[in-house]
């Protein structure tokens, strides 16, 4: 009767839950509940649900009313509770000292545990109280058994049965098949419903709850799981009396080296003391989930990480620094809907129609089910250019890396590049892209030759041999791929060079990204980036096979800034828009939980005040988490294997709530060393290579010390084993990381909001200076190796900020010739916005009297001539007109003069001046001796 009644409630679940299935949303924590109240672990799908009993069913009875003389119960293809345990305590000891067979052993008891408190949960959430919840009344079942059997020859012992299964399983462990999945492989049935009664009849408490004796007969029946026995006798299976107090079998002894997720289960496992009405866990369903989340990373939570050897160890004391938080390097928290819409937008653009569901993501960080309008919604726009917009360290950057890198390059066999924009060098034109393309070049030689030799002729085919000079600035080491080609001899000027640019810019992607291996570039930071770099995205977007992917601060984007009016002005591109926000409470307990390798359950009250300290901002939940270790409020309790942290004092703790101020702190508690190597790298910005960082160690030892450096001494100031030891320092204290391809070391803040705290430790009134003695290093060291060619955006970005102190006429004259030389660079790649910035700069250093006199004639003319040319691109004609009125006021040569006549003929031409235009071409023939007649008759026309 009770499996009846159970079996009629179930199929009413499944009735209510097919009525649903079309209209369920996908919800904060993931999971899809039904409408009776269960949370069902099964996939909704618009043709209905299912849902994997755990309890035995009742097939049919006899007579089919009234009395019941028989009944048809499912037959239940496994063994007893009982004799798995045995069989696994007898395996663990014969196998004591093999760790692999070991870590199966754990698995499986976890496994084992979780299914055995799943079927008594489904028992109650029917509406029973089983009351027999015994070691004979479950019955373990799994495919190898039913496979396993149906192959053996009749007479076989029962014993060698056990052993071909259990071999089975190994063999498949060894194997290597995901351990996150074995719970599908092991299944329960709870069986023997002869003591069931209905929970509308058990007595209450005080409180109102019910006595429901089987939550501490299932901690009983789970302590007896993880103990040594390997027999028990017929009152340890049957449990305890009901209503009745019962001790824990003293005859068998828990399990040694159990990691500390399960002892910490075990010990809030409740015994039978109605007094205490369970205060640790209330129901069953609470014990299954804390089982269910070590299975979701059993590696994780189940067995340490030895940082040293790179490997999960089973036994903690073998483990170095076991007191470490964990971040997981591929799992994201709280951003499976954001994860699914960025893959499925991103294979939509290249014209890939497989769907997230259908596939086993190669980014692994989301499963299950995802409705297709809760995709919609968090996808904008229809763009072939795909934006992820959020506030800084919400995660925007990690969720593009980790979902499309491994697709990218695993499923597509293709290339994923990106590039960072920097605030603190935004008048650099094309940073981004400078990365990208350089990690690009690597990418394609590691390939091999055929890879290699089969792109470079590509390009060459589609381009010509001028591309690599044209791409030089951008592309510094295409020649490794195309080999050295000759100068671009072309005299090209002003929208001229754009245009070509563009074109060749276009056609060299292009000829890399092809269908079998597409090529995605993601630009991050895009709201620091430079007006030039947004048009050569708008103009690969438009007319290339690349996709681009980018991702931006939203509060930091005006109307009026590049990147504003490129998305919402008269000319803005069409995007694809996913937005990330802060992560919810339940996505806040994830990441706690994981990286305290604690369940949910504990670590709850902590991450409430995780949350509130951070309202969900993801780098600041992982920082604070850090910082509460470091001062010593979060401690690790290695005889207990967890952590501990006193609540009282976490909330009348003065925390910062501002991640500056938290990494402010940090950084005030290195050496000298790492401290002074740190704040003068933030002042050269978010990335620099190991030579930048060993210049900056170099003048921080000359500052303090009071030392002298000139470019003959510079390199023997540097000594590369204290840098290398502080750089790792840096690194093990989460502040910088390495990052690029390629044989030369870079490395970049973990995040923008660290080097922000790094800088502003330099007090204000100090940073020109600071920026001043850096600029000097960078360029003695550039001119000791002859590379001031190569370096100069880095030179001059230093010196340009501390230009006030410079007097000396040599010096000030150098750094117009430095800024000059920048300006035109950036004019070769039709950077103009930034090269104007640069020749305004260079002038700026000359004072009137020095124009154009002795030796800075060629340098001021050559500035005054580019600014004509960038004026004319910009539009700014006014200024055309009084750069050209300038030089030829001073240029001593006609020839001097013509680059200059030419852009403002081109002014006039772009204003419709024709009469002008015409007027100052004559003018120009005449003074270069071509004579022409001011008006043309027949007889004059035929003459010439």
């Amino acid at each position: 009767d009770v499996l009846s009644k159970i079996q009629k409630r179930r199929e009413k679940c499944l009735c209510d839950a097919d009525s649903t299935a079309n209209t369920t949303s996908f919800t904060e924590d993931g999971s899809h509940k039904g409408s009776v109240g269960i949370e069902f672990d099964s996939t909704f799908t618009t043709e209905g649900s299912k849902m994997q009993s755990c309890i035995r069913s009742a097939l049919a009875r006899y007579p089919p009313t009234g009395r019941i003389e028989s009944i048809h119960l499912e037959y239940i293809e496994g063994i007893s509770l009982k004799e798995r345990i045995v069989r696994l305590n007898q395996k663990r000891i014969s196998t004591a000292n093999v760790d692999g067979n070991m870590k199966h052993n754990l698995l499986e008891r976890v496994i084992i545990a979780h299914a055995v408190a799943k079927s008594v949960a489904e028992v109650h959430e029917s509406g029973f109280v089983h009351n027999d919840v015994t070691l004979s009344n479950f019955i373990v079942t799994d495919e190898h058994i039913s496979a396993t059997k149906n192959e053996q020859p009749k007479g076989k012992a029962q014993d060698d049965l056990y052993e071909d299964i259990w071999n089975t399983m190994v063999e498949k462990d060894k194997d290597g098949e995901a351990t996150d999945t074995a719970s599908d492989d092991v299944k329960m049935k709870i069986i023997n419903f002869g003591y069931a009664v209905e929970q509308s009849s058990m007595e209450t408490v005080d409180t109102g709850g019910i006595v429901n004796d089987d939550i501490p007969a299932l901690a009983e029946v789970i302590r007896l799981l993880f103990s040594d026995g390997t027999s028990f006798d017929e009152e340890e299976d049957t449990g305890f009396v009901f209503g009745e107090s019962f001790a824990p079998d003293e005859q068998h002894t828990q399990l040694s080296n159990l990691p500390s997720p399960i002892l910490a289960i075990l010990q809030d496992l409740p015994k039978f003391d109605p007094s205490e009405n369970f205060k640790q866990f209330q129901s069953a369903r609470e014990i299954e989930l804390d089982f269910a989340e070590l299975l979701e990373d059993p590696d994780h939570f189940l067995f340490f990480f030895d940082t040293s050897t790179g490997k999960h160890s089973f036994r903690e004391e073998e483990v170095k620094d076991s007191d470490m938080l964990y971040f997981s390097s591929t799992k994201l928290c709280g951003r499976d809907a954001e994860s699914a819409a960025l893959l499925d937008t991103c294979k939509r653009l290249l014209n890939n129609l497989e769907s997230p569901f259908d596939d086993e993501t190669a980014s692994g960080q989301y499963s299950g089910s995802i409705s297709v309008q809760s995709l919609t919604e968090k996808v904008s726009g229809s763009g072939n250019v795909v934006l992820v917009s959020g506030k800084s360290g919400v995660g925007k950057s990690e969720l593009v890396r980790r979902v499309l890198r491994p697709w990218i390059v695993d499923n597509c066999n293709g290339y994923f590049v990106e590039g960072k924009f920097d605030q603190m060098q935004k008048a650099r034109p094309y940073s981004a892209f400078r990365t990208a393309f350089g990690d690009l070049c690597e990418m394609i030689l590691a390939r091999g030759d055929e890879t290699t030799s089969m792109i470079s002729n590509s390009i060459i085919r589609a381009v010509g041999k001028s591309v690599g000079s044209i791409t030089s600035e951008i592309i510094p080491n295409l020649v490794k791929i195309i080999g050295p080609q000759p100068p671009d001899s072309t005299n090209l000027v002003g929208h001229e060079v754009k245009n070509r640019f563009d074109y060749v810019m276009q056609t060299f992607v292009s000829a890399i990204s092809q269908p079998e291996h597409p090529v995605v570039i993601f630009l991050d930071d895009l709201q620091w980036a430079d007006e030039a770099s947004l048009n050569l995205m708008r103009t690969l977007v438009m007319k290339s096979s690349a996709m681009i992917v980018g991702s931006y601060r939203e509060d930091e984007v005006s109307p009026d800034s590049f990147l504003g009016k490129l998305l919402r002005g008269e000319e803005a591109i069409n995007v694809s828009q996913i937005p990330v926000r802060p992560l919810d409470k339940s996505a806040v307990e994830n990441l706690v939980s994981y990286a305290l390798r604690m369940s949910r359950r504990l670590i709850r009250p902590l991450a409430d005040v995780v949350l509130n300290k951070t309202d969900g901002n993801t780098f600041f939940v992982v920082h604070l988490l850090v910082t509460l270790r470091d001062e010593g409020l979060l401690l690790y309790d290695s005889k207990h294997q967890l952590w501990r942290w006193n609540l009282d004092e976490l909330r009348t703790r003065e925390i910062s709530d501002d991640i500056v101020d938290l990494f402010t702190a940090k950084i005030d508690r290195l050496d000298a060393d790492a401290r002074g190597l740190l704040t003068l790298a933030a002042g050269v910005g978010s990335t620099f290579r190991e030579s930048t960082l060993r210049i900056l160690y170099a003048t921080s030892q000359a500052d303090r010390e009071g030392i002298t450096v000139d470019k003959s001494t510079v390199r023997h100031m540097t000594p590369v084993t204290e840098v290398k030891n502080t750089i790792k320092e840096l690194e093990k204290e989460g502040l910088i990381m390495t990052t690029g391809l390629g044989s030369i070391s870079r490395y970049k803040f973990s995040h923008d909001q660290i080097r922000k705290a790094a800088y502003s430790l330099i007090p204000v009134a100090d940073r020109p200076l600071m920026h001043l003695r850096i600029g000097r290093m960078f360029l003695m060291d550039a001119e000791y190796d002859s590379r001031v060619d190569k370096d100069v955006f880095l030179i001059v970005h230093q010196l340009n900020r501390s230009k006030e102190l410079i007097r000396e006429a040599e010096e000030r004259i150098s750094l117009a010739e430095l800024n000059l030389m920048a300006g035109e660079r950036s004019i070769q790649t039709s950077a103009f916005g930034p090269a104007l910035t640069y020749l305004k700069a260079g002038l700026s250093m000359l004072k009137p009297n020095e124009l154009f006199a002795g030796e800075n004639y060629d340098i001021s003319l050559r500035l005054y001539s580019s600014m004509a040319e960038v004026e004319l691109v910009n539009g700014n004609v006014g200024n055309v007109e009084a750069s050209v009125a300038i030089i030829s006021k001073h240029a001593i040569q006609i020839l001097d003069k013509v680059p200059s006549y030419v852009c403002l003929i081109k002014s006039y031409i772009a204003r419709e001046k024709m009469k002008e235009a015409i007027s100052t071409c004559l003018y120009v023939l005449a003074k270069l001796g071509l004579q022409f007649p001011k008006s043309a008759g027949m007889p004059t026309t035929i003459r010439y």
